[in-house]
């Protein structure tokens, strides 16, 4: 379906809204229809617990807006011990950030 600007995927995947996080390794069902998706999808309840939505709006404030195919990713990544602190957010290629991020730590599960 698309990727966030955290550098996760949203998939349709079993008849579920799944989220691939990709920076913590995992795999969640957010949604069981986009209709419920879409309907919640201006929620920050809903986008801070299902989309993994921090720190995004201050990586925003700090590095300005992405352009097409970029993501905000950790720099050093999360899983070889980098900080989880905006700071460390930069600018990354969406689908390169991806590709390390499975070469060091493996799939999401």
């Amino acid at each position: 379906m698309f990727a966030t600007g955290m550098g996760d995927l949203v998939i349709w995947s079993d008849g579920y809204v799944r989220l691939l996080n990709y920076k913590y390794g995992v795999v969640k069902t957010i949604m069981f229809t986009f209709e419920f998706f879409f309907q919640n999808i201006n929620d920050l309840e809903f986008k801070d617990e299902d989309l993994s939505w921090q720190p995004y709006p201050e990586a925003f404030k700090q590095n300005d807006e992405l352009d097409y195919e970029e993501c905000f990713g950790y720099t050093p990544l999360l899983g070889l011990g980098g900080p989880e602190k905006v700071e460390n957010l930069k600018k990354v290629k969406l689908k390169e950030h991806i590709l390390i991020i499975t070469e060091f730590m493996g799939p999401v599960q």
